[in-house]
């Protein structure tokens, strides 16, 4: 299941941006091929942030999730030309992503989420034991 579709987009942002922005053959009909491209490589963006954290893929898609999808969906279609706010909305929703892939946020969901690896900080080593012993160096 996607993050954000084709429809939440045209909802959001208008039919109209979406023709403009996927209308390649001129028809004057948003293309849904298109749309599945950008939808499918903002999915494996978001999986590959969440991944590390939560079981894929979501059981449930909460709003701040499908915020993200939209922003990076958008940016996504705007191939040529994006603006500025096109630009900063995705990239704050990166950093959003970011923190949610280190654990310094969570997303609201129940169960999901992927028990965290305890490991070990201390460094192990073992040695021959010591060549020079105080009997060798007297000896010498």
């Amino acid at each position: 299941m996607p993050y954000y579709t084709q429809t939440e987009y045209e909802d959001r942002f208008g039919e109209e941006e979406a023709i403009r922005l996927t209308d390649e053959d001129n028809d004057g009909v948003a293309n849904a091929a298109t749309f599945t491209q950008a939808i499918a490589e903002t999915d494996a963006e978001i999986d590959a942030m969440l991944a590390n954290r939560y079981a894929l893929p979501l059981s449930e898609t909460p709003l701040v999730l499908s915020t993200i999808a939209a922003a990076l969906l958008r940016e996504r279609l705007h191939t040529n030309y994006p603006t500025e706010s096109v630009t900063m909305e995705a990239q704050r929703a990166r950093k959003l992503l970011e923190k949610i892939g280190m654990g310094k946020a969570k997303l609201p969901i129940t169960g999901g989420e992927l028990e965290e690896q305890k490991t070990s900080s201390h460094v192990q080593y073992s040695s021959p034991g010591r060549k020079f012993t105080q009997d060798h160096l007297d000896k010498m």
